[in-house]
């Protein structure tokens, strides 16, 4: 699993405001923006941009990657320990803002969006515990 790996390797993390990071987990990641990382205690204050979740699929002997993308732009900052968190390379967030701003507004059902983002922390909240 990815979480123990990242807390293990960043005993002392400091980013900076306005820095893209990314908490992956399964199949999941979760791309906020850093408002104020808490040094003394390693919680990392962000704002959540976007939640994409791939899957694999089999069909005829062929392997296919399918990607949902959710709007998580209009919701609540999260508080959570910097240690879940890593910083986003430039190539793999600049595309999907760009996917991100061309989605059809018929797909922006922000409740929905949500749930997955709260069905996220809750997953690796069970999983920090375990």
């Amino acid at each position: 699993m990815r979480l123990s790996s990242q807390s293990e390797s960043s005993s002392n993390i400091a980013f900076k405001p306005s820095q893209i990071v990314c908490l992956e987990h399964t199949d999941q990641r979760l791309f906020s923006e850093v408002i104020q990382t808490v040094e003394a205690t390693q919680i990392c204050w962000v704002r959540p941009l976007l939640l994409i979740q791939s899957t694999s699929c089999f069909s005829v002997g062929i392997e296919e990657e399918t990607s949902r993308l959710y709007d998580l732009r209009q919701g609540a900052d999260l508080l959570l320990p910097a240690t879940l968190f890593r910083v986003a390379f430039d190539t793999e967030v600049i595309p999907l803002l760009t996917m991100l701003n061309n989605l059809d507004e018929l797909d922006s059902n922000h409740s929905k969006h949500h749930s997955k983002l709260n069905q996220l922390i809750q997953q690796v909240c069970l999983a920090q515990k375990a």
